[in-house]
């Protein structure tokens, strides 16, 4: 008799996320290590190659799309608006918790499902909003106050490529950054105006991938997690050929 014990968390497994923050086919390479256990003859190690090839496409999560985005100045290519001491700034990646704070879950408009709010990735709950012109992120308290300040328009840049958002209760109002901090201004139609005003959108710079590869059959069964985006499981036939004891 022989046991074989194959684990697959030693594969390794590379997932891209595109801009759009879909997952997009795993690739594998590496090995696997494998424990055999044959019946009166003691333990033995060994593996076996993998050759690197393609999975199926493994969808993020229900509709495949992980609404977590990052967003650079159109004019200040690197900079993105990131939460720090509770306000909206922009800054370029200083280590420390900038990818977190400078992601964010794009959900339905609080006040209207039209548009859409700006949930912190690393402070659930808590959303961009305007106050006194300013922006913050606060921890949302229902009123309808606060459901509008937190919510916001798409529009087309108003400079160059990339989305610009005005506000739902000041229409002509748009997010901005003066001076690396980020407010709500009324367009005064000026090419700073407009270039202070557009911004380009990437995929989460926290978006992660977290693999269990798990042996199965002869193969390897895969949950795939994308942070944000649910889970998807696919399982692939990986021959189990040239393994030696060691």
């Amino acid at each position: 008799d022989v046991d074989i014990d194959v684990k697959g968390p030693k594969c390794g497994v590379d997932v891209d996320v595109d801009g759009h923050g879909k997952a997009k086919s795993p690739k594998i390479k590496g090995g696997v290590d494998v424990d055999v256990d044959v019946d009166g003859h003691g333990k033995g190690k060994g593996g076996f190659s993998l050759p690197k090839f393609n999975l199926p496409s493994f969808g993020g999560g229900g509709k495949g799309d992980i609404k977590i985005k990052s967003f650079s100045a159109s004019a200040f290519p690197g900079y993105y608006f990131r939460h720090q001491n509770y306000e909206i700034w922009l800054t370029l990646s200083n280590g420390g918790t900038f990818e977190q704070d400078a992601s964010w879950r794009i959900v339905p408009g609080l006040a209207n499902p039209a548009g859409i709010s700006f949930e912190s990735v690393n402070y659930p709950g808590h959303f961009i909003r305007h106050q006194n012109a300013l922006l913050f992120l606060h921890k949302s308290d229902g009123t309808e106050l606060f459901n509008k300040d937190a919510t916001f328009h798409v529009r087309a840049a108003l400079f160059g490529s990339g989305e610009s958002f005005e506000s739902e209760n000041y229409p002509g109002w748009f997010i901005r950054h003066e001076n690396y901090r980020l407010r709500m201004s009324q367009s005064d139609g000026s090419e700073l105006f407009r270039k202070d005003a557009s911004w380009m959108v990437s995929g989460g710079l926290s978006l992660g991938v977290d693999v269990d590869v798990k042996g199965h059959k002869g193969g390897v069964v895969m949950d795939i997690h994308v942070h944000g985006g649910g889970k998807s499981k696919g399982w692939i036939e990986i021959p189990m050929i040239k393994f030696g004891f060691g």
